[in-house]
């Protein structure tokens, strides 16, 4: 399944500290499997479109996002997170307004979601120790590659360097 992230989590995604994603539901329902290959770009259905890496799914779970009276909340596979939890998984998601400082992430994430409430969808993990960062199928000769994603759809990226 291919995954598009904004620019600003790609570098928390290389370096193993974001090792999920939060994402609504889709129209067909299809959610990624246990095992399926992930592969996750930036800028996709965009020129210079990049592959940031390919891992394999460990799971996929229910999250639920809603505001009751003034305060948001979270809940995962039907359990509410407590603030702590929160601002934990908004860290690990790639919100951190104080850097390595976990507290405010949550607050931060909720700017995010801002007009969006309540959200239902999923969050999926991947297994960043088994994650591939080599691009596949190159053009012999060419900063162009392209690799077939499980349904054998070619996805073109434009490459920084071409290994023979």
């Amino acid at each position: 399944m291919l995954l598009n992230f904004k620019k600003q989590f790609q570098p928390l995604i290389l370096d193993g500290s974001k090792t999920h994603s939060i994402r609504g539901e889709r129209k067909d329902q299809k959610r990624p499997e246990p095992g399926e290959t992930l592969h996750l770009y930036t800028g996709l259905r965009q020129r210079g479109a990049e592959f940031i890496l390919r891992a394999p799914c460990l799971r996929t779970e229910s999250v639920n996002i809603s505001r009751r009276g003034y305060l948001e909340y979270i809940s995962i596979a039907r359990i509410e997170l407590s603030f702590g939890e929160a601002d934990t998984l908004a860290w690990r998601d790639g919100f951190r307004p104080h850097g390595k400082l976990v507290r405010g992430s949550f607050e931060e994430m909720m700017k995010f979601w801002k007009g969006r409430l309540p959200f239902r969808g999923w969050i999926t993990y991947w297994d960043y120790s088994k994650a591939d960062f080599v691009r596949r199928k190159t053009q012999s000769n060419h900063d162009v590659q392209y690799f077939e994603t499980p349904t054998g759809k070619q996805v073109w990226d434009t490459a920084i360097e071409v290994q023979q």
